[in-house]
């Protein structure tokens, strides 16, 4: 299928690529909390550089660079605790927007 949900280049969105997007019956995405896990990154930071910027309604993006996957795996364990502990749950895309990730047909 084809995703409904469009990352918009850098997060930025102009009059032009939301018109676009969405005459495809597609999503323009973007986040309002981004982090970046290096090589070498610690989970725990991770964890918190997201929990100190993410808020109810928040679309986080984690970039992984070489090396720093796994250090991204290891870091979900404490955000969901953190979030919980804020009275905040992680949901899918398709949860927060009412709207399928993907359709059959492009």
């Amino acid at each position: 299928g084809c995703p409904v949900f469009v990352r918009l280049p850098d997060g930025e969105h102009t009059p032009l690529v939301d018109r676009v997007v969405r005459r495809e019956n597609r999503v323009p995405l973007s986040w309002d909390v981004s982090v970046r896990a290096h090589d070498g990154a610690a989970a725990d930071d991770i964890a918190s550089d997201v929990l100190a910027d993410a808020k109810g309604g928040s679309v986080v993006r984690i970039e992984a660079s070489d090396g720093g996957s796994l250090a991204v795996a290891s870091a979900v364990p404490a955000l969901v605790k953190g979030l919980r502990a804020r009275g905040l749950r992680p949901v899918t895309l398709a949860e927060m927007f009412g709207r399928p990730a993907y359709v059959r047909h492009c």
